[in-house]
Formats: structure tokens, sequence, C-alpha cells
């Protein structure tokens, strides 16, 4: 389990609590969580699953609590975030949309969303704050790991990352619809901020993510 602690200067506290092993049961009770959360809402273009089986978007329910406590925050309101994981604690003095942006980041990778849940494995790993570069390295090595792993047990490598190439595209289409679900909840722009980077940062891996290892050249 991964905690986040908000602490805003007028003494405000927001903490949550991300499982990364959890199990999400696909509710079907209508009017059970907001109408923004229902599957059929701005439902993604590239969304695999059925509204016939699935009465809710699994990402959405993740983060409604999380858009709910920051609705009406702005995203360069200054704040102390802390995060506890396992055996440490990382703690940055940042603005609302840096905070988020990382925690709204982690939840959707541990989402039952079947796009997004191909990133599960790099939030067993979770670095808070994560810069661009961290996080192009930290999804690369993980995406290769789990290649020669697939090598080892006889299958067949993908070693030219067709398959990430592949999910940063699924991502970025992902990010960009999701966009227009947050806009109808969010009264300020720190929830839509992040969900923006977010998306940014899957295209821009998307679209060049070979000459983005070209800068590691002289680092490894």
């Amino acid at each position: 389990m991964i905690e986040y602690a908000f602490e805003l200067d007028d003494g405000k506290k927001i903490g949550f609590k991300v499982l990364l092993n959890r199990t999400q049961e696909f509710a079907k009770e209508p009017g059970l969580y907001p109408s923004w959360t229902l599957l059929s809402f701005k439902k993604c273009t590239n969304c695999p699953l059925s509204e016939n089986d699935h009465l809710y978007c699994p990402a959405a329910i993740d983060i409604k609590n999380v858009i709910s406590e920051f609705a009406e925050i702005s995203s360069i309101k200054e704040m102390n975030v802390a995060v506890q994981i396992r055996d440490r604690t990382i703690r940055k003095r940042c603005d609302a949309q840096t905070g988020l942006n990382s925690l709204v980041g982690l939840l959707m990778a541990t989402s039952a969303c079947p796009i997004l849940f191909r990133l599960n494995s790099q939030a067993k790993f979770h670095l808070p704050f994560a810069s661009f570069n961290e996080t192009l390295y930290r999804t690369v090595g993980d995406y290769l790991i789990k290649q020669y792993l697939t090598k080892k047990e006889g299958g067949i490598p993908d070693f030219e990352l067709i398959g990430l190439e592949a999910l940063y595209k699924d991502l970025a289409l992902l990010n960009s619809c999701f966009i227009e679900r947050i806009k109808a909840v969010a009264k300020l722009d720190s929830s839509l901020n992040v969900i923006a980077n977010l998306s940014s940062l899957s295209t821009i891996v998307h679209m060049s993510i070979g000459d983005q290892l070209k800068a590691f050249k002289d680092l490894i």
C-alpha cells in the first residue's frame, strides 16, 4: 500500500491510500457512483469494455474521490505532500498539480481498466514526483525486463519496443478522451491539468521513443 498525504497551508489535510494488489468488482447498481463515472459518459474511443457488462468506467471510479477533494483547489496552490512507500517517506513542497500528477498516475496504473492495467508492474515500483526522463527510463526498463523473461520462458521477445509504442499510442488516446470526462466535474484547473500532463507524456513517448532514448547514450 502507498499513502499520499496532502497538507495545505490553511491546515487542511487530505489523504489517500492506494492498494497495489487490489481487486475491483465491476458494480452494476445504477446511481451508486456519480454520473460522470458511467462507462457510457464520454467513453474513450479505444475502450475495450462493453457497456452491457460494465456500468462504470474503472479508472473514473478510482479517481473520483481525488477529483471531488480537489475540484475547488487551483493547480498552482502550494502545499506539502508526503508519500509513504513501505519503509520510506518522500516529502515535497510543491503545487497541487505536481502532487496530483503523481497520485493520479499511480491510481490509473493500478486501475482495472484493461489498457491502464498494463502499467501495473510500474506501480509496484512507484516513484513519486518522477521527471520525464525518470519515467521514460523506468517505462522502457520495465518493458525490457518483461521481454527478457518472455524469452527465458520460450516466448518471442519484443526488443524493438513495438508493443511499448502501441501501448503509448493507446494511452495517448485514452488520456485525451479522459480529459473530456473530467471537464464535466472539475470546477478549477488542477484535475484537468493532471490528465493533460499524462496525455502529453504518453504522446511524446509514443511519437519519439527512439529519439528520446538517445538522450541516455552518454549516461549509461
